[in-house]
């Protein structure tokens, strides 16, 4: 199934490489959960919804059909083909905008997601992410990058994956430069360490050619995640072409894919 109408709310799976529709973290998500890929379940608010709902215009000139369009978001979600299979658990809410993960202006860590513990605050997690698009630190972004295209951002609400370990894999040395080495960095879930940039991950390197993981691992059962980051990671650049920065998280043997982007 594809979906077809303006107003959207489709599963991973269901979504087009529409960057403009979808964004691009979901459409390349997308194509990594068609790949038969681990990446957890979630739906995807297409643009249509935030280009009406940042309308300064549709808000000034009728406040109530502005609040009707967040009613109407919530009913869409709620009557969503794949809402049952993300509804029983721990929910959070990503941003997918037309320019993030592009080569060049990644935006990587720089729109807000929402954790959502209670469904009846969905809708104000989404307006989060989506308000995001005007904070401070955006405004410095497209000013260092020179962005000259308006931001519209899809939403992906995807199942909490909790773990043992959570990390980024980058598909080349972003030190070095060197396109043969994959950097990962990981740390004890519960941290965030990696993803909040607290500085207490740690990190190494693998060969993408032989597999050989350079650098120490201090933590002994972390060996075997490595060996499968480094296969799920060469599948994903072969996939999506990279290099790439995947967002992971580890629960026991099970690794699982929660975001991807382009590097910069």
């Amino acid at each position: 199934m594809v979906c077809a109408s303006d107003f959207s709310i489709c599963k991973l799976n269901e979504i087009t490489t529409d960057f403009s529709r979808w964004g691009r973290k979901a459409s390349c998500l997308s194509e990594i959960v068609k790949a038969g890929l681990p990446v957890p379940q979630g739906l995807v608010i297409g643009t249509e919804w935030f280009k009406k709902y940042s309308s300064k215009c549709f808000r000034n000139k009728n406040e109530k059909a502005f609040e009707g369009l967040l009613v109407d978001l919530q009913n869409s979600i709620y009557s969503s083909g794949g809402w049952k299979e993300i509804a029983e658990s721990s929910i959070i809410a990503r941003s997918s905008a037309t320019l993030e993960s592009k080569v060049g202006v990644s935006f990587s860590g720089i729109f807000e997601s929402t954790i959502i513990e209670d469904s009846n605050k969905i809708i104000d997690a989404i307006k989060k992410v989506w308000d995001s698009t005007n904070n401070l630190e955006i405004k410095n972004y497209i000013k260092l990058h020179k962005v000259s295209f308006n931001i519209e951002m899809a939403i992906i609400l995807q199942t909490l994956v909790t773990g043992d370990y959570s990390g980024i894999v980058h598909t080349k040395d972003v030190i070095t430069g060197d396109k043969d080495k994959i950097f990962i960095e990981y740390e004890d879930w519960r941290l965030g360490a990696v993803v909040n940039g607290n500085g207490l991950s740690e990190s190494i390197k693998i060969d993408k050619i032989s597999g050989d993981i350079i650098g120490e691992i201090k933590k002994h059962n972390v060996i075997y995640i490595m060996n499968e980051l480094f296969k799920l990671s060469n599948k994903c650049e072969d996939l999506l072409g990279g290099p790439l920065e995947i967002e992971w998280v580890s629960d026991h043997d099970q690794i699982w894919i929660v975001q991807t982007r382009f590097l910069e």
